[in-house]
């Protein structure tokens, strides 16, 4: 509303009306101002108040209202800004505790994360130390598999020599008799 009053006041500025009506739309925010924000410096605005203006219906009844000992309007409103204040510290204490509860939960995570990296580095050391085993192993089949195929050729190859020196002398034996 207050910025409403102030465009209305600089229109009324440009369109050249009267000071008196720009100065009505200027204390009109200002006063939804104070509304929302409380007055500045209420004790010097107060001085100037009794000193320019006879006392009011409300400074009346709030004099009544002392005599009587009952609450004025700047009491109330004091008894719900320690209400609002109250529920401001409770709101902080709760968000510090979900604060220290968040860290907590944070140095935990961080905690299992670590383990998990050292789980993954042992892991993986594991598996390239059984991987290189398995390929030396590999090899070493190879190798043996390699003098097998060696071997076998060499002993058919001494099979076949051995099968024809029999004939040979299976022949010779026969020629001899």
């Amino acid at each position: 509303m207050s910025g409403c009053e102030t465009d209305l006041a600089r229109l009324s500025k440009l369109e050249s009306k009267g000071s008196t009506v720009i100065s009505a739309h200027y204390d009109s925010a200002k006063m939804w101002l104070q509304k929302v924000f409380g007055k500045a410096d209420s004790v010097k605005d107060d001085k100037e108040d009794k000193e320019n203006k006879p006392p009011s219906i409300k400074t009346a009844s709030s004099e009544v209202l002392k005599t009587q000992g009952l609450n004025t309007p700047a009491q109330s409103v004091q008894s719900s800004n320690k209400k609002d204040f109250n529920s401001l510290e409770r709101e902080i204490q709760s968000l510090k505790n979900r604060n220290v509860t968040q860290a907590r939960q944070i140095a935990q995570i961080n905690s299992s994360k670590r383990k998990f990296e050292d789980d993954y580095y042992y892991e993986r050391n594991l598996r390239r130390k059984y991987q290189s085993r398995m390929e030396a192993l590999e090899e070493q089949r190879d190798a043996a598999r390699k003098m097998e195929r060696f071997a076998l050729a060499q002993v058919k190859q001494e099979i076949s020599k051995r099968k024809t020196e029999m004939k040979e002398l299976q022949r010779q034996g026969e020629r001899t008799k």
